[in-house]
């Protein structure tokens, strides 16, 4: 806390504080962590350079506007401190940096730095560099293991991961064209979290290599895909017309009710594994068919209902059939940790086998 790069610099940070941000002296604490947190985002650029040390000086960097991680995140610390939020420092090493284990906390072994929140009724990990994440979710590189907290009275830990579930939304409405011998309709997508904040930097402004990434599902994009929701950090929403092939045989249609959006293989084929399943972040998959028959063609294989739940891990598909005209498909999977102990590979297998088996059951219709 004494070092000229570290915490000398969040003191002086207070005193840029005080001349800047006395509007929210009568704000709440969140509501002063949302203000502080997004002003970094707007007005200072992370370089892309990870560091628990300042790489400039105050004054270079507010001339400056750029500056590596510590240099937006102690200076955010500061603010908050100043404006009587209780945050401390948290040194962390990043995903791409390994991990750090308590027995040998070497000051080299961490690279980045994040902000610490508590209060009586919650703590919160905070982090102002990247502009994608709301303020309840830290980029997916910090989140590795634990985190040291920097504090003068006592030595303590604190577990970097994010809580809420990331959540991907499919919704499907088509019917099979005869006449063209495909199924076409339309598509919306939401997605919440660490999968929008992915998708965002991914396919924003970059149609393209969005239509590429759903052509190789086997969709074809028949116009734009129009966003509907790219400026708000908390969710990524868009919607686009499709069409897609279905196998016939004879007088049968056959064809995949989720088209090949949903994962297609088990990514657990090991028949054992020593050491633990990270997953970054718990998730969500939902999916959601209408299936309009044409006129003239009836249902011949429906799949079954499935249900299973653990502490571990949820997989539901229900269907359901309304005035024998529109099939109604909703599945979800979740993923309810971010990190697993290698005790449940088996179960995360058998999982994953279930699911892909039955997301990619075929339905069949036929003429009348």
């Amino acid at each position: 806390m004494d070092h000229e790069k570290f915490g000398k610099y969040i003191k002086k940070s207070k005193k840029l504080a005080s001349k800047n941000f006395t509007q929210l002296q009568d704000k709440s604490e969140m509501e002063k962590i949302e203000f502080v947190l997004n002003y970094m985002k707007s007005n200072y650029k992370y370089n892309g350079i990870n560091n628990i040390w300042a790489s400039k000086s105050i004054k270079q960097f507010t001339t400056q506007k750029t500056g590596n991680s510590a240099n937006i995140n102690l200076m955010a610390l500061g603010i908050l401190q100043h404006l009587g939020v209780n945050c401390k420092p948290i040194i962390i090493s990043t995903r791409d940096h390994g991990k750090v284990y308590e027995d040998f906390p070497f000051t080299d072994l961490f690279n980045d730095v994040l902000i610490l929140f508590s209060s009586d009724e919650k703590s919160l990990i905070l982090d102002a560099t990247d502009p994608y994440c709301p303020t309840n979710i830290i980029p997916a590189n910090c989140c590795n293991g634990k985190g040291f907290i920097i504090d003068e009275e006592k030595e303590q830990w604190a577990n970097i991961y994010n809580k809420t579930p990331s959540k991907d939304l499919v919704t499907l409405n088509y019917k099979y064209n005869e006449e063209a011998g495909l199924l076409e309709g339309k598509a919306k997508i939401k997605t919440t979290g660490h999968i929008a904040i992915s998708e965002k930097k991914e396919y924003l402004s970059k149609e393209e290599k969005f239509i590429d990434q759903l052509n190789s599902k086997g969709l074809t994009i028949n116009d734009s895909i129009k966003v509907t929701s790219d400026n708000s950090n908390l969710e990524f929403e868009y919607v686009f017309n499709f069409t897609s092939p279905a196998d016939q045989i004879e007088a049968q249609i056959i064809f995949t009710p989720l088209m090949n959006l949903p994962i297609q293989e088990n990514p657990f084929k090991q028949k054992n594994r020593d050491y633990s399943i990270d997953f970054v972040y718990p998730f969500i998959k939902g999916f959601q068919a209408f299936i309009e028959l044409p006129d003239g063609y009836k249902f011949d294989n429906i799949p079954i209902n499935l249900n299973r739940n653990s502490k571990n891990v949820a997989f539901s598909y229900k269907i359901s059939q309304n005035d024998n005209k529109t099939l109604i498909i909703s599945s979800s999977y979740q993923i309810k940790k971010p990190i697993y102990s290698a005790s449940v590979y088996n179960e995360l297998k058998l999982f994953y086998k279930t699911l892909t088996e039955k997301l990619y059951q075929s339905i069949v219709i036929s003429k009348i």
